[in-house]
């Protein structure tokens, strides 16, 4: 764990000017090709060519930022998609199938043959403008579409949740509405089946879970003389590449548990906060009397 004073200032968007540079465009060469191959043939369209889809990425992830992301307006529309789908450039891999469904959802909108297909003086080197404030409506019910879509592939998966009895039932049912809200389902003790299934399992906040105003993060990648970093308390979309210099210690591989993730009940008022799912390793409670008895949690302390 090191300290984040001196560091980039975080955000949950990105800097566009980071996905015009070579390195990240080459990133989307192999999406870029197999969406040209199904359409696109002739390879004539400049929406499909790779550096116009790794900019449209960039804007998708900054249009959930400002319209989804922590600071947006309430109600916001949907749920901010996982950001590990934004990092898999594999093609076939989860961004791919994501594009996928955008675009086959876009070409079948009157909205977009009107603005985009038919429209002379489109200059609009992307998919679509994110930007056009017009189609904010068109966007939003854009994404809730390519969401379901997600969620039916498997891509978005629901979370399980059960509550620890050491939560009192009020603290429970406010809890639980936030859990419902975001997608997850609530486990309780008559049915057998979804009681199999629990992804996590909530228990009270430990000392480490206090806001004590200092920011922390740690290592999960180093390049050459980068770092990619996490901070802790915050979803993957805050995640950064930094000078190395700037952080000690080596990247750390963290292995999901065998089964439920046992957390403090803050992952989920972080989730509300930020309407992302939160990183269960920042809220991982190894021992549940440490909840109990308020006390830190050990491992954490020394990470």
């Amino acid at each position: 764990m090191t300290s984040s004073s001196g560091f980039p200032s975080k955000s949950g968007g990105v800097n566009l000017q980071d996905y015009k540079t070579n390195g990240m465009i080459l990133e989307f060469a192999g999406i870029a090709r197999a969406l040209q191959s199904e359409f696109d043939k002739e390879g004539s369209n400049p929406v499909l060519q790779k550096n116009n889809i790794a900019l449209l990425v960039a804007h998708v992830i900054n249009f959930q930022e400002k319209h989804c992301g922590a600071n947006a307006p309430q109600p916001r529309p949907f749920m901010r998609f996982p950001f590990e789908i934004f990092r898999d450039y594999k093609e076939h891999g989860h961004l791919h199938r994501l594009l996928r469904i955008m675009i086959s959802y876009c070409v079948a909108q009157s909205w977009y043959k009107t603005r985009y297909v038919l429209n002379q003086d489109n200059t609009v080197q992307t998919l679509v403008d994110l930007n056009d404030a017009s189609l904010l409506a068109d966007f939003i019910v854009m994404f809730q579409h390519i969401e379901s879509h997600l969620r039916k592939q498997g891509i978005i998966k629901a979370k399980v949740v059960k509550f620890s009895p050491l939560i009192p039932v009020e603290v429970q049912q406010r809890l639980a509405h936030i859990v419902v809200e975001h997608g997850g389902r609530i486990a309780n003790d008559e049915d057998d089946d979804i009681n199999t299934a629990v992804t996590h399992f909530i228990l009270p906040n430990n000392a480490d879970m206090l806001d004590s105003g200092d920011e922390n993060v740690r290592t999960i990648e180093k390049r050459d003389n980068l770092a990619f970093i996490h901070y802790w308390f915050y979803p993957s979309s805050y995640d950064q590449w930094i000078n190395s210099d700037l952080i000690d210690g080596d990247a750390e591989h963290i292995e999901p548990p065998q089964g439920a993730w046992r957390v403090g009940l803050r992952l989920l008022t972080d989730l509300d906060k930020f309407n992302e799912w939160m990183v269960e390793f920042d809220y991982e409670i190894l021992d549940e009397m440490e909840a109990a008895d308020g006390d830190g949690d050990e491992r954490r302390l020394q990470a």
